[in-house]
């Protein structure tokens, strides 16, 4: 959905890899097939280099919800019936914990329901993930139990500002009646309008709180544990960009090197990854787990060490099996899925029948600096 041209703007990078909240696209790298260059075409250059056909969504201010609904849903009905354990487990959890039927497709409001679930869990989960002692006690003294209890709101305040910040259509919270308001609080408004239907809102001054945009692409795809391509077309700039979760974009040995405390809170920011700059490359199916197409777009992160690329493979492939299949850190292959960022509106590519998207994560080792 668009950009909400009053609020804070972020800064341009030059970074291969923006961590999600800097929504601004950066600029493009000198590597050749960059679709930063594409221009107006980028929707076009991404469907054919993928192999892909424009689905247009409807949703009334839903429609971020819908497009990720569409390729959650190719994979449902695909071959494999599935978009991985803990996607299916987070869209369905509401029908299963009612007694009924497994759903066999999802919806936006099944996509908003798990969005307003996962936001409230990093919220509530922020000091343990930061290593602050539990606000329970027991306490030694009366001034260790102020000491810990300020640093587990600080530590959900983090993060709460984190989830909250960007430019798209965010600005509301800091103004009006949530100007003076706490930090939980306009969380806490947040939240209910991301689980909110917006179609009620539509052509209300009111209508774009209740939109999706990168940040809750980011967080979906960190909690669905699926790769989310998004070709922008709203700012003029074009580019292709990847959702992905943290552990994906990252290499091993960056994240075995946090030991202190204080990167450990500096890194609760890091719910997902958004990389920039995808470049259109050829795919060398002898290399990996094969399929019938030679073309990928290809994101290059953490310094070099991890390539994460994006191909079209088939539904009764092995590469679709393993994507769907268990989880873990760095896993190498993820169930994929692109939608198209227009101004004021989201649609989505999808492959043919009989298709899916994979990501596939390879990592290699930096070379060891001479002393």
């Amino acid at each position: 959905d668009d950009d909400d041209d009053d609020s804070v703007s972020g800064a341009e990078s030059d970074s291969s890899d923006v961590v999600f909240v800097d929504e601004t696209p950066a600029r493009a790298s000198p590597r050749g097939g960059s679709l930063a260059r594409a221009g107006p075409d980028v929707v076009r250059a991404t469907a054919d280099a993928l192999g892909l056909r424009p689905k247009p969504e409807r949703g009334m201010g839903n429609c971020m919800f819908c497009a990720v609904s569409s390729g959650i849903n190719t994979w449902l009905a695909s071959a494999r019936g599935s978009a991985g354990k803990a996607a299916d487990k987070a869209l369905v959890s509401d029908a299963t914990r009612e007694g009924k039927k497994k759903p066999s497709l999802v919806t936006w409001a099944h996509l908003r329901a798990a969005l307003a679930r996962h936001l409230r869990a990093i919220a509530r989960d922020a000091p343990k993930v930061a290593g602050v002692r539990d606000e329970r006690g027991p306490f030694t003294s009366p001034h260790e139990e102020v000491v810990i209890k300020k640093r587990v709101r600080r530590a959900k305040e983090l993060v709460m500002c984190t989830l909250m910040e960007g430019r798209q259509g965010r600005a509301w919270l800091t103004r009006g009646a949530l100007r003076f308001s706490s930090v939980a609080e306009r969380f806490d408004k947040y939240v209910e309008s991301m689980a909110t239907d917006a179609s009620p809102f539509a052509g209300h001054e009111t209508w774009r709180r209740y939109w999706g945009a990168d940040n809750e692409l980011v967080v979906l795809a960190s909690k669905l544990r699926v790769a989310m391509v998004c070709v922008e077309a709203a700012t003029g700039k074009g580019g292709v960009f990847l959702a992905v979760p943290a552990d994906v974009a990252e290499a091993r040995e960056d994240v075995s090197g946090k030991k202190n405390e204080n990167e450990n809170e500096n890194a609760l920011a890091r719910f997902g990854r958004y990389v920039c700059d995808g470049a259109f490359e050829t795919y060398d199916r002898s290399s990996s787990f094969g399929g019938d197409v030679s073309n990928c777009l290809r994101w290059r992160v953490s310094r070099g060490a991890v390539t994460l690329t994006v191909r079209l493979a088939r539904a009764d492939s092995k590469a679709a099996r393993r994507a769907v299949a268990g989880d873990g850190f760095g896993r190498r292959l993820l169930p994929a899925l692109a939608v198209v960022h227009r101004p004021g509106h989201f649609d989505s590519l999808q492959p043919e029948e009989g298709y899916v998207l994979v990501m596939e994560r390879e990592e290699k080792a930096r070379p060891r600096r001479a002393r």
